[in-house]
């Protein structure tokens, strides 16, 4: 799958402005509707999340019963100071 640039910036964006210390999955899907950005499944965020984790640009947290959320790690931040 080709990495889409404007879903990673989006999901950085989001997980920057939120002013939380990490953001679970459904919380940025219902963002990305909110911001009008519903052309995105659940299932291309959800692949675009784990590439970026692979490269670093965002972190896991593992939340209680199972659940996953992520935080911008260092490469996410300068990810978005080049933006």
């Amino acid at each position: 799958m080709p990495r889409n640039e404007p879903l990673v910036f989006f999901i950085l964006k989001i997980a920057h402005t939120l002013h939380i210390q990490f953001v679970e999955e459904q919380s940025l899907l219902n963002e990305l509707r909110r911001m009008g950005k519903c052309e995105y499944s659940a299932e291309t965020v959800h692949e675009h999340l784990l590439l970026m984790q692979q490269s670093g640009l965002l972190r896991a947290v593992r939340l209680a019963q199972g659940r996953v959320a992520y935080s911008i790690d260092w490469a996410g931040f300068d990810y978005l100071e080049n933006t």
